[in-house]
């Protein structure tokens, strides 16, 4: 990392580089590979390479459906992927990830969605917010071709992991919050009752207590340097845009829990509906030795009416080193609580 004139320029460049054999990393106007429609291996159909704008690269997307019958309405789940903001796709995942992302697609398909899965511009060459006005731009798309596809868009769940939870996070609140929508210059394609909930997976939002790694990349989205704003980071931080509009929500946190423990009392600051009363909780985490910690009882506090299973935590290099173990952990685990035979 090197400093030049007030500005430190980060290695993402020489990242993007080691990357670029297994994951895209550039910013293209035609598709990655050739469009292919059909039946996938595991019986779910798809379409992909579909283009939803010629403004910015990158601009494609797939659509997979449960199984042939794609006339049948479902209801439609949007994913973003993650990278960093500099590489990966929706066809390969994310870069910074230890598992397939497209293998979790599948299982959430599976359960009866329609999925569209949905490319943006990376960086150097795009920045903060081109990803949120492509994001628009493919509602938009979707809107107009609704019928074409067969796509239910009054019943949206958006969802994205890392970098594409970022944008989930940021878009819910463009979707619900005209004066955030007007900060960043982009006009609502969806309307607030069209969302009906966000998965936001691992979002990095609170930029003032980032790590430096985590500022690294996320000043190379917002402007190409470590030295943001408090203007900037007003504009990037969207928790303080929530208000009782904000659609329900699943959290998902690991790296950057701690922000999304933020969302979460903005959330219920304001009012959200995230009642789990009723509900079937069941902790599961991997961990580098701290194991659940308090997780469990601040589960039951913030969830009383709800029930809570017996949970497990895998330390991770134990799951990545000794394989058959962790299954028979994890096949022992789920006959206890019963959702095994």
């Amino acid at each position: 990392m090197a400093e030049d004139a007030g500005r430190i320029w980060c290695p993402l460049g020489a990242i993007q580089k080691l990357s670029q054999d297994t994951v895209n990393t550039k910013n293209l106007y035609s598709p990655l590979g050739d469009p292919t429609e059909g039946v996938k291996e595991n019986g779910q159909y798809i379409m992909t390479e579909i283009r939803y704008s010629e403004v910015y690269p990158n601009s494609f997307l797939d659509i997979i459906y449960p199984n042939a019958d794609t006339a049948k309405q479902r209801p439609t789940l949007i994913y973003f992927h993650g990278g960093g903001f500099f590489g990966g796709s929706k066809s390969v995942g994310d870069p910074l990830a230890g598992s397939d992302a497209t293998a979790l697609l599948d299982d959430l398909c599976a359960e009866g969605f329609n999925l569209v899965n949905i490319d943006y511009a990376l960086v150097p060459e795009y920045h903060f917010p081109v990803p949120l006005i492509q994001a628009n731009m493919a509602f938009q798309f979707l809107m107009e071709h609704a019928e074409e596809y067969h796509l239910d868009m009054n019943r949206v769940v958006i969802m994205g992991s890392s970098a594409g939870a970022i944008m989930t996070s940021q878009l819910g609140s463009i979707i619900t919050n005209p004066a955030y929508a007007q900060l960043l210059e982009i006009e609502p394609a969806l309307q607030p009752e069209q969302v009906k909930a966000l998965v936001i997976d691992d979002a990095p939002l609170d930029y003032e207590h980032f790590s430096l790694g985590t500022k690294v990349l996320v000043g190379n989205y917002i402007q190409g340097s470590i030295f943001v704003s408090k203007d900037e980071v007003r504009r990037y931080n969207n928790i303080g845009w929530i208000d009782a509009n904000y659609p329900p929500c699943v959290l998902l946190g690991s790296d950057y829990h701690a922000d999304l423990r933020l969302m979460d009392a903005a959330l219920t600051d304001t009012s959200v509906k995230h009642d789990l009363s009723g509900k079937r909780l069941i902790p599961f985490n991997t961990h580098e030795g701290s194991g659940q910690g308090r997780t469990i009882s601040e589960i039951a506090a913030s969830a009383p009416n709800a029930e809570m299973l017996d949970g497990i935590a895998i330390q991770g290099k134990v799951a990545q080193e000794d394989d058959s173990h962790t299954r028979e952990l994890l096949t022992e685990w789920l006959g206890r609580i019963i959702l095994i035979h």
